[in-house]
């Protein structure tokens, strides 16, 4: 019983380690060698910290600006940059967030399965964003964490497919 609360709170309230176990999972189902697998996880998990502090620092050195903006032109107001809601969002939600990206990357591809709009979604800083953005908007809704992923997951999977079955449209559209 110790052990599943350690993976559970611990390891998996971590969002790198949660989106590691997304991209190992991944690696395995494709059949990857155990180099490939290691060094795959290994990679989505260093680059997703390296996301986090990159987005961190964006959002101190522009916070600044803000301020600068409001004291010098007298306006009120947020600073509109999606690094800056992701990063604040996987400080304050990780664990939410990713898996809110999980479950709408599951959705994803059980729409792709299950239906004829066979499109996978594989832009990952832009389902970390409207992982991120659902979290937030939800949290300030008061929707309870377990509501947040599902309807998030659901949300985040059709606004998966949806950009691009209408840009399959469009490019089929021209070509023709």
């Amino acid at each position: 019983m110790e052990l599943i609360k350690v993976i559970v709170f611990d390891l998996l309230s971590s969002a790198a380690i949660l989106v590691g176990l997304m991209a190992f999972i991944g690696l395995i189902l494709q059949k990857q060698t155990a180099e490939n697998i290691v060094s795959g996880t290994l990679k989505t998990i260093v680059g997703f910290l390296v996301f986090g502090v990159g987005s961190g620092a964006a959002v101190v050195a522009l916070s600044s600006f803000q301020d600068l903006f409001a004291v010098g032109f007298g306006l009120k107001g947020v600073l509109p940059l999606a690094e800056a809601v992701t990063a604040l969002a996987q400080q304050k939600f990780g664990t939410t967030v990713s898996l809110v990206m999980v479950f709408g990357f599951v959705m994803n591809l059980v729409v792709a399965r299950f239906t004829p709009l066979k499109y996978i979604f594989l832009t990952g800083q832009h389902n970390l964003y409207l992982a991120a953005l659902l979290t937030v908007m939800l949290k300030a809704l008061g929707v309870s964490t377990t509501l947040i992923v599902i309807i998030g997951g659901i949300l985040l999977g059709i606004c998966s497919y949806v950009p691009s079955h209408l840009s399959a449209i469009y490019e089929e559209s021209n070509w023709r």
